[in-house]
């Protein structure tokens, strides 16, 4: 008995740690202006990266709402809220693939450059 309570806790800890990230470091206030975050009415769901001034690129089982410009996204306002319209794809669901999706700012986006 205590030999699967040792393996288990063994597996807990192994898992645990594979999914930390490695070396990584705080990113700078301004410094991934590029990165979106995709959220719904609770908040965030997926990342995304802006692909121009008028593309974010996401996954298509996310939420089409965008939130750009903000480093905390606990502390986020309206002007960093984005209005985008999905583009057609051929995404029916996770298991059969074409997890890809692009979002069409309504209008420019000024964070892209």
């Amino acid at each position: 008995c205590s030999f699967y309570v040792y393996f288990i806790c063994l597996l807990v800890y192994f898992v645990a740690s594979a999914l930390q990230i490695i070396k990584g470091r705080k990113a700078e206030k301004k410094q991934m202006m590029y990165m979106a975050s995709v959220q719904d009415n609770n908040g965030h769901i997926c990342g995304g990266f802006l692909v121009s001034e008028y593309f974010v690129m996401t996954a298509a089982h996310c939420a089409p709402n965008v939130v750009l410009g903000t480093h905390n996204l606990k502390k986020v306002d309206d002007t960093m809220r984005y209005d985008v319209k999905m583009c057609k794809h051929s995404f029916k669901d996770v298991l059969s693939g074409n997890d890809i999706m692009l979002l069409k700012f309504l209008s420019k986006n000024d964070n892209y450059g």
